[in-house]
């Protein structure tokens, strides 16, 4: 591509500028635009400096979705990138984008316990996102905290605009919820901070009738895990779609748009050190993991390994 000199006869100084530019001229044409998946990847990964370069090139990406509808920001709350999240908020990322299951940014700091970092968030005009339900139990992002355990948040919420009365589609509240899933640490906290133990789901049933104890761990050979590692998704399902599971240092985590760690507690059977869903792998004839089945609370979904 042909550029004209226009700092020729402006000496030295003007001929590098003028070959700067020849150069990043060269570099778009070779690598042409960036598009919404670069970013999106950068911030998964918790590159800072590469997202920075990114939205230098190109502003607009900031609050770009990916598939189901994740912003960058929403993103570094879910994988827990807070330096990107400090970034993207004081660069100017929309805090009220909602995703296409009706989650929030509020919802995905949710999944960790860092009330800093919720404060962050409504500093900067978060606090409509306290009242916004997604599709999956109409939870509000209190009570998404709860299902994780995280009692700090929860406590922060509670004082800074979350009611202790918001419930989901069943009826359950915070305490229902915190039985439901074995977080008997969050019990006393949600009692001193006006949730009912006495109010009743639409089944007729009060909070400690759910009362649950999490699934005690076994003995497990790490070497194991290598044979769970790998991409897991359904036939038909859109790229980008499925399951994660993957080896952090010593743990085995799951990646299904939040971070959890794995424990054993039988023959290729995991449950998740937050959420209270139990993964059971199966194996093919050869004896390699081929599926897995997700239990949640109110369904359950199988996976198929990729290749």
């Amino acid at each position: 591509m042909a550029m004209k000199n226009e700092y020729q006869g402006k000496g030295f100084p003007g001929k590098i500028l003028w070959i700067l530019l020849v150069i990043i001229q060269i570099s778009l044409c070779c690598h042409g635009p960036i598009n919404a998946a670069e970013i999106h990847d950068a911030v998964k990964t918790g590159n800072l400096d590469r997202v920075k370069r990114i939205l230098t090139a190109d502003p607009n990406l900031i609050d770009t979705p990916d598939i189901i509808g994740h912003t960058p920001l929403s993103l570094s709350a879910t994988y827990a990138r807070w330096d990107i999240f400090q970034y993207l908020l004081e660069t100017g990322a929309n805090v009220h984008i909602i995703t296409k299951s009706n989650s929030t940014v509020a919802h995905s700091v949710c999944q960790h316990n860092r009330p800093d970092m919720m404060e962050l968030l409504l500093q900067k005009g978060g606090y409509p996102c306290l009242k916004i339900r997604d599709v999956y139990g109409e939870y509000t992002p209190m009570l998404r905290a709860v299902q994780r355990g995280c009692n700090d948040v929860i406590a922060y919420l509670l004082e800074n605009g979350s009611s202790p009365d918001e419930s989901t589609r069943e009826g359950w509240n915070a305490l229902h919820i915190a039985a439901k899933c074995g977080h008997r640490h969050l019990y006393g906290m949600l009692i001193a901070k006006g949730v009912s133990l006495d109010v009743k789901d639409f089944e007729g049933k009060t909070p400690m009738e759910y009362d649950f104890h999490r699934p005690d761990p076994i003995p497990f050979d790490q070497k194991l895990s290598e044979d769970y590692i790998g991409r897991y998704t359904w036939e038909g399902a859109p790229e980008g779609l499925g399951i994660r599971i993957f080896m952090e240092g010593d743990r085995l985590m799951l990646d299904d748009y939040g971070l959890d760690e794995l424990y054993p507690i039988g023959e290729d059977l995991f449950y998740c050190s937050q959420d209270p869903w139990t993964l059971k792998f199966y194996r093919d004839q050869s004896g390699a993991v081929d599926r897995v089945e997700l239990f949640f609370l109110r369904r359950k979904v199988t996976v198929n390994k990729m290749k």
